[in-house]
């Protein structure tokens, strides 16, 4: 027996999930990167367009996984405990839409008035049920994705980097159009939070959410590492026998983090910043 070669590994089915990994990763990147434009996405076409979206990525995805005879990095075993309770809740949501009034006998709302209201399903609004069901199902397809393209340490890494660029260009914008573009909202006027930061979206506290996974994720990279590898140009600094690494990576993610930080204080949103201090 004979060990493989680079270049037999290059032509291997690895490969080809590497390379479907790396699109997916870029289609994901997409999305986020314009998701938060449209005020937000915070209205029901839009929560529709990117489940549609999300949807066709995953059948795309599935068939070249299908087609190619390839394997997911990480299969579903391995993280069956999300798996199990993201279900449960989609199928808890599902079963609210249903009309299964005449079913289990569901009691008429009557009003003050006498009038009888009959609901032929459990949520009082089917409707909006659906929908929330939809934004829960794209929530979990984008994870999903996500989590495929990001096996790879490396590629997780990058992704993150852009993941962190969206937030501060965010920020940054917030803070410019509050106070130099007529704190206006994508180009429409604001007839709420006026002095108080909302970038692309709809409300402060939105952004102030959004902020806050970027405050999370620049601080990770802003963390000198332990014990990193020798061939990278760094100050070294011991505590307690530790080798601490500081790059320019981490600088620029600190010079990140005070940015969001200041549009995060412009929001003027307390429970956004207490939750970004408990992430």
């Amino acid at each position: 027996m004979t060990s493989s070669s680079p270049d037999d590994l290059l032509a291997s089915g690895r490969s080809s999930t590497s390379r479907l990994n790396d699109l997916t990763g870029r289609a994901v990147l997409l999305v986020l990167a314009l998701a938060p434009v449209p005020l937000g996405s915070n209205r029901p076409f839009f929560w529709a367009l990117w489940a549609l979206v999300l949807g066709l990525l995953l059948m795309a995805y599935g068939a070249a996984l299908y087609r190619k005879g390839l394997k997911l990095r990480l299969p579903f075993a391995a993280i069956h405990g999300l798996t199990f309770l993201f279900t449960l809740v989609a199928l808890w949501m599902a079963l609210q839409v249903l009309p299964l009034g005449s079913v289990i006998a569901l009691p008429d709302i009557r009003s003050t008035a006498g009038s009888s209201f009959a609901f032929p399903s459990i949520s009082i609004t089917p409707g909006d049920t659906l929908i929330a069901l939809l934004r829960w199902l794209s929530y979990g397809i984008l994870f999903f994705l996500a989590l495929q393209a990001s096996v790879r340490k490396q590629r997780a890494r990058r992704l993150t980097w852009f993941l962190l660029l969206f937030v501060a260009i965010q920020a940054a914008y917030a803070i410019i159009a509050m106070l130099y573009l007529a704190d206006q909202v994508v180009l429409v006027e604001k007839t709420q939070y006026l002095g108080e930061a909302t970038g692309t979206f709809v409300n402060r506290n939105s952004l102030a959410t959004y902020l806050g996974f970027g405050c999370v994720l620049a601080l990770l990279l802003a963390l000198p590492e332990v014990d990193g590898p020798q061939d990278a140009p760094r100050k070294r600094s011991r505590r307690g026998g530790f080798s601490l690494a500081l790059t320019s990576d981490n600088i620029l993610a600190g010079g990140a983090l005070l940015i969001m930080l200041a549009a995060l204080l412009a929001t003027g949103s307390r429970m956004g910043l207490f939750a970004t201090f408990c992430g």
